[in-house]
Order: C-alpha cells, then sequence, then structure tokens
C-alpha cells in the first residue's frame, strides 16, 4: 500500500476579487497548521484529486456552469469532503459546506473559520480511516471501533457542520438546510430510520416531520424537512416546528453542554467552546487543561464511552470541589481523565493546578480509584484557539508522562518556544517535516543488533533521520518530538514501514528487523486495519518487531495490552524498549508479555557500577526464566561484554558493533 498524504485540494475558478485571495491565505494557513499538504490547480472539469483529498472550490459567483461543475464532483468524489468559497450559497447543489465570503472577512470570520477548523479536522480523520478500509464491513467495524455511533453511518449527505449537533443547539436559525446539519447528531435513529425509508418516493416540496434525539432535556424539539431536491442529492430545508424558541435555547446553553457526555468527543467541544469564548472574557482568567493518569481503573467501557462508574466519579467531583460549576470533565482515553479549568491569572500556573489535583485527588478514593506514582498528572495553559484542541490533549498527557517519569504530582507542559531562539528553531523543524513528509525526504538508517549466542543471526534496528535545507542531520530528539507535537508521528511510523517493506522485498538472506513505533499508533485503530494490509507486501522469511516505549505502555494502560495482542495475531514480534527507565519496569515487565526487552540505555553506560549492575539484575530476573531476549543497547566498548553475558543479556547495540548505517551491510558471522 502507498502511503497518501493528507491534502486540501483547492480549484481556483478565475477571475476572482482580492478579498477572495486574502480568505484563501488564511485557510491555506490553518490547513498547513494541522499538517495538511496543499496542493491547487486551475478550474477544469477533472481536476487531478486524490481519491483521499478534501476538495475547496473557490469561485466568485455559483452560476451554471459551477452548479454543473459541483454535481459532476459530486458523482465522482466518492464521498470526499466537497467546500466551496464563493459570494453565495447553491441550495440545489450537493456540497458538504458551502463558506459565504462575507462571513469569511472580518468581524465574522473568526467563527466561521473556527468552524472550518473543526470541519477539516473531522474530515481529515474520516479520509484517514477510509484510506485504510477496503469494504464496507471493514469500514462498519473500524467506525465502530473508535467509538462511532452506527447510526453516524446514515448521513444525508456525509459531512456536516459539527458546531450543530445537539450540544450546540443553541446556534441553529429558524432555517438552514440539511447540507449544513449532521443528522446523525441531531436526529434519533427512528428518524433516521423514517427519513431512509422515504427518501425513495420523496418529490420536491413534500414535508417529513422528525423528533429530535431522546435526550431528556431536548425531547420536545420537533423539526420539519422539506424536500428540495430528491435522490441522489438529497437536498432539505429544516425547519423547526415546535418545542423551543431562540431564546431558551440561549438561556439553557450552558446548561446543555455542561449536560454532555464525558467522552473525548465531548471533551473536544469543550475545548472548542472554551478556545472560541475566550476572546469575550476577562483579563483576571487563565484556562488550562489538565490530563490525570487513573491506573487501575477503566475510564471507558467496550464501545468507548464512559462506564457508569466513571460518570458516578465525575458527578461526585462535581458535588464536592468548590466552584465546580466552572470545571468541565471529560475521559481522553481508558486512563486519564481531563479536566478544563479556569484559574485566576494572578496566581501562578504550578500552584493553581497542584491546589486542584490535591482537591480531585483527595476524592477519587472514595470510590476505589488510585492514581499512578501518587498523584500524577499533565497540565498545559491555553491561549487561544490554537494550538488545537487535539494537539492541546495530547500536550497534557505527553506532560503527564514526563511527570511520572520524574517522579513528580503535577508537570506543566513546556515546549521548545518557551526558550530564547526556541520558537523559531521548533518552527524550522516543523516546516521541514512536512517538506519531507510531502517529498520523501527522509533517510533510513540501520544499527545491527548482534546475537552473542547466535552471531550469525541477523538483526537490524531501524531509525528515523532527516535533514535540514543546509544538509545537516536534525537530532532525533527534535525530530521526534516535533513530530509528535504536530500529531505526525503516526504518519511517520506508517512512512517508515512501508519503505521498510520496500527494502526487505530486496533481501533474500532472513533478517530481523526492530520498528519503532508511536504512542499514536496505540491509540488509533484505522493503524492496525492499515499494519495488517501493509504486512501482507513482507516477504515470508523476514521477522518483523515492534518496538514500543515503557513510558508510553505504562501511559497506555490496557489500549497497549489490546495492541500487543493484536500485533500477535498479524505474526509480529514485540519488543518493549527503554526498560527500567520508569520506576514501574519492574511491574511492566511482569505484566507486558513481550518477546524482546531492551534496556534504558543509560543503565549499560553505567554498567560497571554496582548500583546498575543490582539494577539490572531485579529487571531481568523475572525474564531469562522465561525465556526473553533482553537487548542491551548503547554498547560503545568491550569492557562491559563480560558483565552483560553474565547478567544473561542475549543481544548487543551500539556503536562499538557499527553506528547507523544507511545500508544493512553488517557482517554477521560466527566470528564476532
Amino acid at each position: 500500500m502507498s502511503l497518501h498524504r493528507d491534502c486540501l485540494h483547492i480549484v481556483i475558478r478565475r477571475p476572482l476579487d482580492d478579498a477572495f485571495m486574502t480568505v484563501l491565505a488564511n485557510i491555506r494557513q490553518r490547513a498547513e497548521h494541522m499538517g495538511l499538504f496543499i496542493r491547487e490547480e486551475g478550474f477544469v472539469l477533472e481536476p487531478a484529486c486524490g481519491e483521499f483529498d478534501i476538495v475547496l472550490l473557490v469561485s466568485e459567483h455559483i452560476d451554471e456552469e459551477a452548479s454543473d461543475w459541483l454535481r459532476h464532483q459530486r458523482r465522482h468524489l466518492q464521498d470526499q469532503p466537497l467546500v466551496v468559497l464563493s459570494t453565495g450559497r447553491a441550495p440545489d447543489v450537493l456540497a458538504d459546506c458551502c463558506l459565504r465570503l462575507e462571513d469569511c472577512l472580518p468581524p465574522r470570520d473568526e467563527f466561521c473559520l473556527a468552524l472550518l477548523d473543526d470541519l477539516l479536522h473531522s474530515w481529515r480523520q474520516q479520509m484517514r480511516l477510509r484510506r485504510h478500509l477496503n469494504s464496507e464491513v471493514s469500514q462498519l467495524h473500524s467506525l465502530l471501533d473508535i467509538q462511532t455511533d452506527p447510526v453516524a453511518l446514515v448521513r444525508y449527505p456525509h459531512h456536516t457542520y459539527a458546531n450543530l449537533a445537539y450540544r450546540r443547539l443553541w446556534q441553529i436559525q429558524d432555517e438552514l438546510h440539511l447540507e449544513d446539519m449532521d443528522m446523525a447528531e441531531v436526529f434519533s435513529p427512528i428518524a433516521l430510520t423514517a427519513l431512509h425509508q422515504r427518501l425513495p418516493t420523496w418529490r420536491p416540496g413534500e414535508t417529513l416531520n422528525l423528533q429530535l434525539s431522546e435526550e431528556q432535556q431536548l425531547g420536545n424539539l420537533q423539526f420539519q424537512l422539506q424536500c428540495l431536491a430528491p435522490s441522489p442529492e438529497n437536498v432539505f430545508l429544516v425547519r423547526m416546528i415546535s418545542g423551543a424558541n431562540d431564546d431558551n435555547l440561549d438561556e439553557q446553553a450552558d446548561d446543555i453542554l455542561n449536560r454532555a457526555s464525558y467522552d473525548r468527543r465531548s471533551l473536544l467541544d469543550q475545548i472548542h467552546y472554551i478556545q472560541y469564548r475566550g476572546e469575550h472574557q476577562g483579563n483576571d482568567v487563565q484556562w488550562a487543561l489538565m490530563a490525570i493518569r487513573l491506573e487501575n481503573w477503566l475510564l471507558l467501557d467496550e464501545l468507548g464511552e464512559p462506564t457508569a462508574e466513571t460518570e458516578e466519579q465525575i458527578h461526585l467531583l462535581e458535588r464536592e470541589i468548590p466552584d465546580a460549576s466552572t470545571l468541565h470533565f471529560g475521559c481522553m482515553d481508558q486512563h486519564h481523565l481531563c479536566v478544563l479549568a479556569p484559574f485566576d491569572k494572578q496566581s501562578a500556573l504550578l500552584g493553581s493546578g497542584q491546589l486542584l489535583l490535591e482537591q480531585i485527588g483527595s476524592l477519587l478514593p472514595l470510590t476505589g480509584a488510585s492514581m499512578s506514582n501518587r498523584f500524577c498528572a499533565g497540565l498545559v495553559q491555553i491561549h487561544g484557539t490554537l494550538p488545537d484542541a487535539e494537539t492541546l490533549l495530547h500536550q497534557a498527557t505527553h506532560a503527564c508522562a514526563q511527570a511520572q517519569r520524574q517522579g513528580q504530582s503535577l508537570v506543566v507542559y513546556t515546549s521548545q518556544r518557551s526558550a530564547p531562539g526556541g520558537q523559531r528553531a521548533a518552527s524550522q523543524v516543523r516546516q521541514q517535516l512536512r517538506k519531507a513528509m510531502d517529498h520523501n525526504h527522509f533517510t533510513l538508517f540501520y544499527q545491527p543488533i548482534l546475537n552473542l549466542f547466535s552471531p550469525g543471526d541477523a538483526s537490524y534496528e531501524v531509525l528515523l533521520r532527516m535533514s535540514d535545507d543546509q544538509g545537516q542531520w536534525i537530532t532525533p530528539v527534535d525530530l521526534l518530538s516535533q513530530a509528535e507535537q504536530t500529531g505526525q508521528a503516526l504518519l511517520i511510523d506508517q512512512w517508515v514501514t512501508e519503505r521498510l517493506c520496500l527494502q526487505l522485498k530486496k533481501q533474500q538472506l532472513p533478517l530481523r528487523v526492530f520498528i519503532n513505533i508511536s504512542a499514536q499508533a496505540i491509540h488509533d485503530p484505522a493503524f492496525f486495519v492499515w499494519l495488517e494490509a501493509t504486512m501482507k507486501e513482507v516477504p515470508p522469511q523476514h521477522e518483523l518487531v515492534m518496538q514500543i516505549s515503557e513510558v508510553d505502555v505504562w501511559a497506555a494502560g490496557r489500549q497497549a495490552a489490546l495492541f500487543c495482542e493484536q500485533l500477535h495475531q498479524l505474526g509480529l514480534k514485540l519488543c518493549l524498549k527503554h526498560l527500567g527507565m520508569t520506576t514501574h519496569a519492574e511491574q511492566l515487565s511482569e505484566q507486558f508479555d513481550c518477546d524482546y526487552y531492551k534496556l534504558h540505555g543509560p543503565l549499560i553506560r553505567t554498567v560497571n557500577q554496582p548500583d546498575t549492575q543490582a539494577r539490572i539484575a531485579r529487571l531481568i530476573a523475572p525474564l531469562v526464566p522465561q525465556g526473553k531476549a533482553i537487548i542491551g543497547p548503547m554498547v560503545e566498548n568491550a569492557s562491559c561484554l563480560s558483565l552483560l553475558w553474565q547478567a544473561g543479556i542475549k543481544y548487543i547495540q551500539g556503536h562499538y558493533l557499527q553506528p547507523p548505517h544507511q545500508h544493512m551491510d553488517y557482517v554477521f558471522t560466527s566470528d564476532d
């Protein structure tokens, strides 16, 4: 399988007013910020769109020619998102989003383009999923795996305004077109079934009344759908006909939002709401997102919904914590409870966060929950609409993992931007990362791993390297850090795996190759679907070993164990790397069943010290009797080989054998 790049394909129909170019530049900047590749071309009947591109038509007017073009694309784009930027709307044409120019210019531009950000994020994820799915059956199962209601598969049309979910009902106008509405979030399954049955015989002008979803506080709302264009376009006009009015909805807005679900999607909605409302608040508040690691307690059920115990726990926190009405709780994943909190701007962020964490920690044991490393959490401040909500979640959990490693209760996330000159350096690395992704400018290096007991056994670890514009290698730490912060770590995992598969096809002799996998891959069900298809390209004589960091495994909890089972089902091996990096290493090595265990590098560097030798002995004592393979990395010279041999370490890796090299050319012989 080839690696496809997330792409916004812009089709420009000239001539255009200068105002369009200003808006278009803003859209480009927002799309590039979230990692989308930009491709542009003129107005042609058959644009060179990739099968997973998001397509944007920019046209000053939607006349008959533009309407015909849209209809043609709608028939050939295979459910791809189709967006229009123009001076007016096109109610008789099926487009997934119609942006009016005046709404994208000050003073309305911030709200409109913020909605476009939500859409681009949603579409990007949907295209990533479709990219790896080969049939309707596998698509259904994969969507269910990522906590999507089955009803969400029935949409007319397929892509919609995210802000029109029931949690944002107070923003609905008296009339709107269904092409702008997410029916699966607004209407009940019964209503959708009635609509589906009506579609084949529905004629223009005919109406159908539908009840809103069965949410108790919203169940009295009814809508009327009037058909404007029958199948296959399915364009309807929607009117609210009973149960509420604009004034009531405005008064209930915060109440509805606070009564929403505590799942990940709701959490993202809440972050968006805070970000875009922030401009209207006073200067005495600073908003922050806290991610708290809950160790021995599963927050979500098998469908990805918060369990009854989770909701009971959150309700307890909302009742007992002072001023809890200003807090927003949500479950990021199985083991991370997130809290959105407004802190006093005059107080230190770390001190305010520590106080809130202590309040939460004092209540958690009441229902049997415990927190790893005592009270362990990560905190990130929300400065505005950037970075996006997904990045903020990642940064908060990244700080939480850092707190675990350092043995601290709370760590505030900081990036390279906070250091002098760090913002420019980080920006340069991100730009290079996008360029390398778009033009395949990454380079794979290979470092041999020698079996001390069977030297002829050929093994390598594959490493990723990237150079800047001056040809200088960017350090792996900076490269991987920026990949994580920009959400591109999973794409890099795919790039490395695909390039390695191509290399292995050229190798006749059997090889064992270790591949590093990011934390993002553990939590993304689509990655496993993609990996299953990709592994079919690997010649059977080769053995692939997926390497996962001890910190990532500890943070993922049960999800990591499930990921391991899936890898073994594919016939892949697993390696837990950086063993001994945290205080949880001994517990992990016993609970997390892997084929290989790679020690934390600094332990090998100080292996001559008695304390280090005792630490290594404790780590591998339960593993050696089970026949587990232990790898000692970062071996710089021969002085430590006897100690490693005596300790039962089977494999070694490091500059003593060979520095990372662009070719798998190390000579594995019995004489080594």
